[in-house]
């Protein structure tokens, strides 16, 4: 079955004004990721993307992310080889969008 799946990014408290979406749509047995980010900091800035492990990215006062988990990985690799950790974004005027096609993870391994 081909499942198509959105996530909505919200910045943390260092940076509120951050929000966007990523979506992943299925091609031909591999996930294409759609990335469309707005508000993040003005400058030559580059930013990591991540799948993370848990459900929510909610966290407490110490920690704002703390619910998010390691990142996701299906194949114990160390870092930066996770299958969660994809290509960095960069931003020049706070906004960035970026696609990219991966053989990592398809759409339905990555619910939830």
């Amino acid at each position: 079955m081909n499942i198509y799946s959105k996530a909505a990014i919200k910045g943390s408290v260092k940076y509120p004004e951050t929000i966007g979406y990523a979506a992943f749509i299925p091609s031909d047995g591999k996930t294409m990721v759609s990335l469309s980010v707005y508000g993040l900091p003005k400058g030559s800035e580059i930013f990591a993307v991540h799948i993370h492990e848990g459900t929510s990215c909610t966290g407490n006062s110490s920690d704002p992310f703390a619910n998010t988990k390691s990142h996701y990985d299906t194949a114990g690799s160390p870092h930066p080889y996770h299958t969660g950790d994809l290509p960095p974004i960069f931003s020049e005027d706070g906004t960035s969008r970026f696609a990219f096609l991966t053989g990592k993870f398809t759409p339905e391994e990555i619910i939830g």
